[in-house]
């Protein structure tokens, strides 16, 4: 039954994360799907336990439905709107603008009428009058959609379903005293004392590590961490909660059980609060609940049935809590791992049967090594759907690092905490000093792992994705026919052919990914591991651009071609800058990169760069150009203002434009930004998404 029940969790989490990608009106289509395989299962009598899965699907995409028409569809018609507003800051950075904040805020009521709990939503503004974490304000907000780019899924899973623009004068009702805003405020004080005595880089770490303050981690040391596979060390997760729980819980049925796992669960419970109930540690929190209330009432607890139960209730309380991406792979993970656990016993108990069995060392080390391979192998369907970088030494990485993030995460929270009684302060630096030593040693394993061969590796989605599956069904099969080896050879002989076809296939390919926002897009060019830059746009734009090329594996560009009109101070890092207003007006320079030729032409109205394989000319205007004859483009990658006096036959955009209309005879391409394009020199050329 334990089996029974779990499967039917999974099920309920991925119909309604299939019903929430899909547009609401195709719902209807998901339910109907749900209720043919219920009435198919209902002629064949062994079908039984489809037709209990069956109805567990229908339920959730009807659950997803009701939760959209009561309280998502009702808040997303403000947009178009403008409103009195009392907000809370919930999550409040640095603004752009001078005196400003961007972030997220909780509107809590609208031209003085209170929302209920259940109606209360976020918004994100980008400036916003400076305020503090927890403030209560009340301002007036123009609402507007969110914009559907690369974070609108993240943005809806946090609860935030409208952006909007903020007026200037504001008036201040008072701080929030919820219990966030309370732990907090610890969890800063924590935070201090972790980085206190430390250098810059260690201690943000540790800080990140042990109470899961984040907000002082380096660009670099993010980048890193996540070519080297572990950026999952830099959230409290369900790691830190085992290794906590586990210092006093010991195994049940021992003396004191009950008040252990009573310990055991307030130690959940506030490591949850101190991290604001963050995804990652909520989905490793209510499954550690599970299993602890179990223990403490003397029932056993299985791994499958606590995920998939804690799957539907962290899902409950908003429509698209399931699109949150920490937590699919935190659960993505976590199933890893139980699975990796399950045949580690069952590979220990055939063992055993054949009179052959293992000492506890050998099961220990077999036993690590599934579960990094298997958390691996799980997660990565689910980095490549969200364009994430994938790392080719996640698994020797783990396994050096492992070993010591017990020491860091107990050493921390001891100094975090001794910070917190006055005359402890020796304990505190000598607890800062050993963590110290062990994150100079994690950061001595990173630095080594990034430089190696196939640190970060360029998959494509689809074909990936594609050879994942295939490979999959194949494993599946030989489980169930009882053929394992035979399976290993054959899935590993494919996987080797998968990736020699693949290489093939590459030669001679040129890649263009838009990047930014759609109304100045950028262009990054990759080929022959060589890697070009056409900006435009702000910060927002840099950070866009930055991701990007650390999906494909590179921190540093070749060349950045600058086409701002107004080139402010940016943090820029390539081998070679080009600023398109240094140059002479009307004057063209031209640049060699791999077989590509690049022009950048710099007019009184308008910068331009082109880019020319084999003759097939791709272009980027930022401006609008002004000439006497036409430029001729293939392709033009246009965002919001009018290009000008252009004549290209494909123009990629995200959106409709006016302008739009005077170009008739251009083929239009409406590709959300992150789209690639990809030119086999000579051959074909592909826009796709």
């Amino acid at each position: 039954m334990k089996r029974v029940l779990a499967t039917g969790c999974f099920v309920w989490f991925g119909a309604r994360l299939v019903a929430a990608y899909l547009p609401p009106v195709a719902n209807w289509l998901l339910a109907a799907v749900f209720v043919s395989a219920f009435l198919v299962a209902m002629c064949i009598k062994p079908w039984k336990y489809v037709r209990v899965l069956s109805v567990i699907g229908l339920a959730a995409v009807l659950f997803q439905m009701m939760l959209y028409g009561l309280f998502v569809k009702p808040i997303q018609s403000l947009a178009g709107q403008t409103a009195i507003a009392t907000v809370i800051a919930e999550q409040v950075d640095t603004g752009f603008l001078e005196n400003s904040v961007r972030g997220q805020f909780t509107v809590v009521s609208l031209n003085g009428v209170s929302l209920p709990k259940p109606k209360q939503f976020r918004v994100i503004c980008s400036a916003f009058p400076e305020v503090s974490q927890g403030d209560v304000v009340q301002i007036t907000l123009s609402f507007q959609p969110l914009e559907e780019d690369a974070y609108y899924y993240g943005y809806l899973a946090d609860g935030v379903l409208l952006q909007a623009e903020a007026s200037s004068s504001i008036q201040n009702v008072g701080t929030s005293h919820a219990l966030r805003f309370v732990m907090a405020e610890l969890q800063h004080k924590l935070s201090i004392t972790c980085r206190r005595y430390l250098p810059k880089t260690e201690g943000s770490i540790l800080a990140a590590m042990a109470v899961g303050d984040s907000r002082y981690l380096t660009n670099e040391t993010k980048a890193n961490y996540r070519i080297a596979g572990i950026t999952h060390l830099l959230v409290v997760s369900g790691q830190h909660l085992t290794l906590l729980c586990g210092l006093f819980a010991g195994r049940p049925g021992r003396r004191h059980a009950r008040v252990r796992a009573a310990a055991s669960i307030a130690m959940v419970l506030f490591v949850m609060a101190l991290n604001g109930f963050s995804p990652s540690i909520a989905r490793a929190g209510v499954a550690a609940l599970i299993f602890y209330i179990g223990w403490f009432f003397y029932q056993p607890a299985d791994g499958l049935t606590s995920l998939g139960v804690a799957a539907v209730l962290l899902t409950l309380s908003r429509c698209y809590a399931v699109c949150d991406l920490g937590l699919q792979l935190s659960f993505a993970a976590t199933f890893g791992v139980l699975i990796a656990d399950l045949t580690a016993k069952q590979w220990k108990r055939v063992r055993a049967q054949a009179d052959k069995p293992i000492s506890d060392g050998v099961y220990a080390v077999v036993m690590t090594l599934l579960i990094t391979v298997f958390a691996s192998a799980f997660t990565l369907p689910i980095q490549l759907l969200n364009n994430l970088p994938v790392s080719g030494v996640a698994i020797i990485t783990n396994l050096l690092v492992m070993p010591l993030v017990g020491p860091v995460v107990i050493l921390g929270l001891l100094a975090a905490f001794c910070g917190l009684i006055p005359g402890l302060l020796f304990a505190v630096r000598f607890f800062l000093l050993l963590a110290g030593f062990f994150i100079k040693l994690i950061n001595q394993i990173v630095a080594f792992a990034i430089v190696l061969p196939g640190a970060q590796l360029m998959l494509p989605k689809g074909y990936t994705l594609f050879v994942v599956a295939i490979l999959s069904v194949l494993i599946w099969l030989g489980c169930r026919w009882n053929c394992r080896r035979q399976a290993v050879v054959i899935v590993s002989g494919l996987a080797v052919m998968a990736v020699f076809l693949y290489s093939s296939l590459q030669k001679n390919v040129v890649t263009l990914i838009t990047a930014g926002d759609a109304a100045s897009p950028c262009v990054v060019v990759f080929h022959q591991e060589q890697s070009m830059v056409l900006f435009q746009g702000g910060e927002s734009n840099r950070r866009s651009v930055m991701q990007t090329l650390q999906s494909y594996g590179v921190t540093e560009p070749n060349v950045w071609v600058d086409l701002r009109s107004d080139p402010a101070s940016l943090e820029i890092q390539a081998e070679k800058i080009i600023i398109a207003q240094q140059l002479q007006e009307k004057q063209a320079e031209t640049i060699s990169f791999c077989d590509i030729i690049g022009t950048i032409i710099h007019a009184e109205s308008a910068n331009v760069a082109v880019i020319q394989i084999e003759g097939y000319r791709v272009g980027v205007v930022q401006g609008t150009l002004m000439s006497a004859s036409p430029l001729q483009l293939d392709v033009l990658i246009a965002g919001s203002k009018q290009p000008g006096t252009i004549e290209a036959q494909q123009i990629v955009a995200e959106k409709e434009y006016a302008w739009q209309k005077e170009y008739q005879a251009a083929l239009f391409h409406y590709k959300p930004i992150g789209t690639s394009i990809q030119i086999r020199i000579g051959k074909a050329v592909q826009i796709g998404g």
